[in-house]
C-alpha cells in the first residue's frame, strides 16, 4: 500500500465578506460530516492546506471570494509503471 494526498480547492463566492464566511462554513460542515465518515470508508484523514486566500473588493457592488484548499489522505494501492 502507498500513502495519497488529494488536494481539491474549493471556490467560494458571494456578494459581501458575510456571505463569503457563511459559504465558508457551510463548506467546512461538509468537509466535516465527510471526515467523520473517512469519506466512504477509503480515506485516513482529511486536513486543510496551507494558503487559504479570501478577498472581498469594493466596485459598483462589493463582491467576495475564497479559495478553501483541503487534502484527503488515503492508502491504495501502488500504481504499477
Amino acid at each position: 500500500k502507498f500513502r495519497w494526498a488529494l488536494r481539491i480547492e474549493v471556490a467560494i463566492f458571494g456578494t459581501s465578506a458575510n456571505e463569503v464566511r457563511a459559504g465558508i462554513e457551510d463548506v467546512l460542515k461538509v468537509i466535516g460530516n465527510c471526515e467523520e465518515t473517512k469519506w466512504g470508508g477509503n480515506a485516513q484523514d482529511t486536513l486543510l492546506a496551507d494558503g487559504d486566500e479570501m478577498a472581498v473588493e469594493k466596485h459598483d457592488i462589493e463582491t467576495g471570494a475564497a479559495i478553501l484548499t483541503i487534502e484527503v489522505i488515503y492508502d491504495a494501492n501502488k500504481w504499477s509503471m
